[in-house]
């Protein structure tokens, strides 16, 4: 009796690190794939330089013209963060094209958070924007 619930809870553990395994495994082609086309024009002085994974993490590594746009230190208080945040998600949650939403849902599936990392092209200076797949 003992074996049998060994051996039942063995296979669902390994079914279920199999799955995660190959959602992680999607996820890390589909990044570099988006990453192939980078450098991408975000627009307002944004160019996203880089997609790649970083532990649990989606980043989205971009550049700002802090000439054209603001410095990045400003983007560092809360109220700004929140409201960028706010914006990206709502973005994410009406994409409209087939690939970007089965890219959202690879993103979820392997339950990686989203990160939005603005690096000031003159200052250097970083801030991260973390959207958790809970919030997308």
């Amino acid at each position: 009796m003992k074996k049998s619930i060994f051996k039942s809870i063995l296979v669902v553990l390994l079914f279920t690190l199999t799955a995660c395994n190959l959602s992680t495994t999607k996820l890390q082609i589909a990044v570099k794939a988006a990453n192939v086309e980078c450098p991408i024009d975000a627009g307002n002085g944004a160019i996203v330089t880089e997609i790649y994974t970083e532990d649990n993490n989606v980043v989205y590594k971009t550049s700002v013209d802090e000439n054209e746009l603001v410095s990045v230190a400003d983007f560092d208080n809360e109220i700004v963060i929140s409201l960028m945040k706010a914006a990206m998600i709502e973005s994410i949650q009406n994409q409209n094209s087939k690939e970007e939403k089965e890219f959202i849902e690879l993103i979820k599936g392997a339950n990686y958070n989203l990160v939005f990392r603005y690096i000031g092209n003159s200052s250097n200076y970083q801030v991260d924007i973390v959207i958790s797949p809970d919030e997308i």
